[in-house]
């Protein structure tokens, strides 16, 4: 997603539920021209090579809302 402003660098945003060295690759692009990025981690697996960019990691917050629900079939 990228979210252009006119006053501010544009905003490039990854959403990821795995580690994808392609979104890496995106994001570096989106940095070099001047773009501010940020990468959304909510899924498995670790992020060995951010390449450079900015990570926001939900992964525990989203395991924690998972864990908080109900099972299915119960009340």
């Amino acid at each position: 997603m990228v979210i252009c402003t006119p006053l501010l660098p544009d905003l490039v945003i990854e959403l990821a539920s795995r580690p994808n060295p392609a979104s890496a690759q995106k994001l570096a692009f989106a940095r070099d021209a001047g773009a501010f990025p940020l990468w959304v981690r909510f899924g498995e697996g670790d992020i060995d090579n951010t390449g450079g960019v900015m990570v926001l990691d939900l992964r525990e917050a989203v395991r924690g809302v998972c864990d908080a629900q109900p099972s299915a079939g119960t009340s």
